[in-house]
Parts: C-alpha cells; structure tokens; sequence
C-alpha cells in the first residue's frame, strides 16, 4: 500500500546541522578558549555554545520522518521504521511561530519512539498537513 510521506524531504539534513554545529563552533570555541579565556567573548561564545546544543537537541535531533496511509502512520529515525494504527494517535500540537514549524504526535501508549514524536512537515503545506492529520485521526474506524 502507498505510503505518502508527510515531513519535510530534507529531515535527514536537518538530523545532521547540530552534528556540524558541534564540531565547528566547538573548535572556535577551543581555539578561542586557549587565546581569551576568562574574558567576556570567551564566556559569550560557551554560554551561546551550549544554548545552541540544547536548542539543537529539542528540535533537530529528535525529529523524526512520518508517512501514512488508509490505517497507520509509520514513523522512521532512518534506522529503524515503526508502524502504528491511527486510533493510538492521542492529540495533534503544532508550534508554527518557531521556523520551520514543528507538529507533535503525543500517543495513547508508549511507542518506540516515545509517548510523543516531532516532525517537521513538508515545507509551505503545514496546514494542511495539520487539516490531513485531524481528518486521519478523526475517520478512525
């Protein structure tokens, strides 16, 4: 049966940013430490070092690649792919003041994954992504 993919097609590059972004500003940040340490730049850029890790943390790395179709919603980290029925969808929460947007899935019970995942829909159809979720959700047999 057609799965139709419903996050953005370039989740798999948005799991990869905080991968770069630790490595690069943490070697400015090395680099910096051994010239400036102790003054105000020095404890600016560690301050904004681990800002940027924890912000990174919540929205990119745990996004997650959704698809559905009639019955289920199949939720991929690019290792392991999980199927779930429609009827264990709990609540839709969406954030769209955060670019890009983000959509959470909270679950009846415990997935895989969690009581909650987060994606990132398709670029430019977040509602109605939001719209295809509710009406997904709501014609459960």
């Amino acid at each position: 049966m057609y799965k139709k993919t419903i996050s953005t097609s370039i989740t798999i590059f948005l799991k990869l940013i905080p991968i770069f972004y630790i490595i690069i500003f943490g070697v400015i940040v090395v680099f910096n430490a051994i010239k400036n340490f102790g003054s105000n730049v020095f404890y600016f850029l560690i301050i904004s070092y681990i800002l940027g890790i924890i912000y990174f943390y919540f929205v990119f790395l745990r996004i997650k690649e959704i698809k559905i179709n009639d019955n289920y919603i199949y939720i991929s980290n690019f290792f392991n792919e999980i199927q779930i029925e429609k009827t264990e969808i709990k609540k839709i929460n969406y954030f769209h003041l955060h670019s890009p947007p983000i959509i959470w899935l909270s679950f009846k019970n415990k997935t895989k994954f969690g009581k909650r995942i987060s994606f990132i829909p398709i670029i430019f159809r977040y509602y109605e992504i939001i719209e295809e979720l509710n009406n997904f959700i709501n014609n459960s047999s």
